[in-house]
């Protein structure tokens, strides 16, 4: 049986896969959900209140901590503030950029890790 890891280092967006995994001690995987668009109204983006980012594709290079999104390539590290006006610009409205290093931004917050299928 083959076992596929799928992370979403930015949570709302494409899932990128994985050869392995580490697991925090939170229990999250490293980088799964690490970072997050938030709304005005601290609110995170993700499909069910802001349709427009399905119109966003997002592929992840972890090795270089990079994202390409629709062509655009930006540092997770380095470019923080270009995402933050690439994605605002793209949802036709200000979002903030988060990251949570020590567990990730689950949307199960009381049963953190990994979801096993």
């Amino acid at each position: 049986m083959a076992i596929n890891i799928t992370i979403h280092p930015i949570k709302g967006l494409d899932g990128t896969a994985v050869r392995s995994a580490t697991i925090l001690p939170s229990g999250a995987l490293q980088f799964d959900r690490q970072w997050a668009f938030v709304e005005a109204d601290g609110r995170f983006v993700n499909g069910k209140n802001c349709p427009s980012i399905h119109g966003v594709r997002a592929a992840f290079d972890l090795d270089e901590m990079t994202v390409e999104l629709n062509g655009t390539v930006l540092s997770l590290q380095k470019q923080t503030g270009d995402l933050v006006t690439w994605m605002s610009e793209r949802l036709g409205q200000r979002v903030s950029l988060r990251s949570n290093e020590a567990g990730g931004f689950p949307d199960d917050t009381e049963a953190t890790g990994p979801t096993v299928r």
